[in-house]
């Protein structure tokens, strides 16, 4: 089963007197389990074609599938519950909310999911340690935040991967 195929996928941004063609004409399929790296320079459409996936923008032609469900034909609130359990986002800047510890950062999307608290602690737990963020059981807020080298990982994980199939936006640093 392909958990994403897009056919003939067409985005164009109109910037006034120019019309920046983002994707013209993509056609892929991603089956279930693949692992996948979109690579190319930058304004090559990576970003783009990625919130399409997520149903954060839509294409202008073509048509995208997640899960077999047509993401055109979706409400706003289902393609909502699409991106809570089925597709993790990982930004390049990371949008971790700096007055939530290491260990809440991880749990927040799991509070959104409806995971028990005790449920969300142990996840969150394995999920730090896994990475070697197990200090941060101990130490404060702040501390956790400014430790720079740690951020890709504490964000991969805020994302909750090890719970979805599809994730978005790579790290430019290379922490992956």
């Amino acid at each position: 089963m392909n958990i994403v195929e897009c056919r003939d996928v067409t985005k164009i941004y109109d910037q006034g007197r120019v019309k920046v063609t983002a994707l013209n004409g993509v056609s892929l399929k991603i089956e279930k389990g693949a692992f996948l790296a979109i690579a190319g320079p930058s304004g090559s459409g990576k970003t783009t074609l990625l919130n399409i996936f997520g149903g954060l923008d839509v294409p202008d032609q073509g048509t995208v599938s997640v899960d077999g469900r047509l993401l055109n034909q979706m409400s706003q609130s289902a393609l909502a519950e699409l991106r809570l359990h089925r597709v993790g986002f990982v930004f390049q800047s990371y949008n971790l909310i700096p007055v939530l510890s290491a260990m809440e950062n991880v749990e927040f999307g799991m509070l959104l999911q409806g995971v028990s608290a005790a449920e969300r602690r142990k996840r969150a737990r394995s999920m730090l340690d896994d990475v070697g963020l197990d200090i941060c059981f101990s130490k404060g807020r702040y501390w956790v935040l400014e430790a720079n080298m740690k951020f890709g990982r504490e964000g991969f994980r805020r994302a909750g991967i090890d719970y979805y199939e599809l994730m978005d936006e790579m790290i430019e640093n290379g922490e992956i």
